[in-house]
């Protein structure tokens, strides 16, 4: 639950406190406090984050940590344990919604860019595949971005369709699969149309996937087909904003959409580019 504490300057900190440590990864930090009521509890401590700082400082022995305000659970265990969650890029609103109904507060929309900082691995996501014609993802040291150290990648540049044929519609069905630099800050923008292509209106747009299966690639096999032969998908609908599952007939149909939209560039395997981020430097 949320717990309101005074800080300095009469100003106040909305945070979560526990009653125990057993849901939480082994390495993560916790402070022990006592409330008001006499009651004890427990309250996270995380490294000290530019984009949601909460600046109140908790120091044990020589380190210095932050006053966590946000989750430090395992994503897999409290949000969607095996499934796979997957987004349809509609809209960079949609989008905002969509991340921040799994990764909280770690995601922040500026503009027509999303900023998401990457949990730690012990969190449980590490990966996103992505398949479609035009997102970009940049990886940047802070909200104030300085192009000279930045760099982007994108599906259409970057990403893989073993669709040969010269047409230009098979840019719809590139992929890449990208592993975190575990805390660290991206910049994710998307557009359904580039050059001469474009989405129609009954068309799944550009996507994201998230999960277990996702975890899994590139080890489980060279390509993704096996993530279609599930019963545990789940997204969020775009006209209530609240998470859905396959149960749902609208959940179903996107999926048989998107399978037979890929299918049209990709004959019977699905193939990606796999690209680890802690491998990118600035030099």
């Amino acid at each position: 639950m949320g717990y309101v504490f005074k800080v300095q300057n009469d100003k106040t900190l909305t945070c979560p406190v526990f009653d125990n440590f057993d849901s939480f990864p082994k390495h993560q930090k916790l402070a022990k406090i006592q409330l008001t009521n006499g009651m004890y509890k427990y309250i996270l401590l995380d490294e000290i984050i530019a984009p949601y700082d909460s600046g109140v400082r908790y120091q044990q022995q020589k380190k210095i940590y932050q006053v966590n305000t946000s989750y430090a659970y395992n994503i897999f265990d409290v949000k969607f344990a095996n499934e796979i969650y997957y987004l349809n890029l509609q809209s960079i609103d949609y989008a905002c919604f969509a991340l921040r109904n799994v990764f909280d507060s770690r995601v922040n929309k500026n503009g027509d860019y999303l900023y998401f900082t990457s949990p730690r691995k012990e969190l449980g996501i590490r990966k996103m595949l992505i398949i479609g014609l035009n997102v970009e993802v940049s990886y940047i040291d802070s909200y104030d971005d300085n192009a000279e150290n930045r760099f982007t990648i994108s599906t259409y540049n970057n990403g893989w369709c073993n669709y040969m044929h010269k047409n230009y519609e098979r840019h719809k069905g590139k992929a890449m699969l990208i592993q975190f630099d575990p805390n660290r800050i991206y910049r994710i923008k998307c557009d359904n149309s580039l050059k001469d292509i474009s989405y129609t209106d009954d068309e799944v747009k550009n996507c994201i996937f998230f999960g277990k299966g996702i975890e899994e690639l590139p080890n489980v096999s060279a390509n993704y087909t096996h993530l279609f032969h599930t019963n545990n998908f789940f997204t969020t609908n775009p006209e209530t904003l609240q998470l859905e599952n396959y149960k749902s007939a609208r959940c179903r149909k996107e999926l048989i959409d998107l399978k037979e939209q890929l299918g049209r560039y990709a004959g019977h395997q699905y193939i990606y580019n796999f690209y680890n981020l802690n491998d990118l430097k600035f030099f």
